[in-house]
């Protein structure tokens, strides 16, 4: 009894981490996405659910710049620690 008591927490962690994780993951693909339109030149208009198109001042381009080299150099450390998370709650 006390053996899957042990393994229920231990399986609570995972999946706890395993959402947390996931979440993380979505909003890091989504700003990327998101700096990817800034460096081409374009903007989501969510009111009418279109891209348009935007002349970025070059400050706001060098900030937009690094944040983009920033996040594409920390997805694969996102991708293995959520893929090792994933892979250890599939065992629980």
């Amino acid at each position: 009894v006390l053996v899957a008591d042990v393994v229920g927490l231990v399986g609570l962690y995972f999946r706890t981490l395993h959402s947390i994780l996931a979440r993380l993951l979505s909003s890091h693909v989504s700003a990327l996405f998101t700096l990817l339109r800034l460096l081409r030149g374009q903007k989501r208009n969510v009111l009418r659910l279109r891209v348009d198109s935007l002349a970025y001042d070059q400050d706001q381009l060098l900030l937009g710049t690094v944040l983009f080299v920033v996040f594409v150099f920390l997805l694969p450390a996102i991708l293995a620690f959520f893929g090792l998370v994933a892979l250890v709650h599939g065992l629980f």
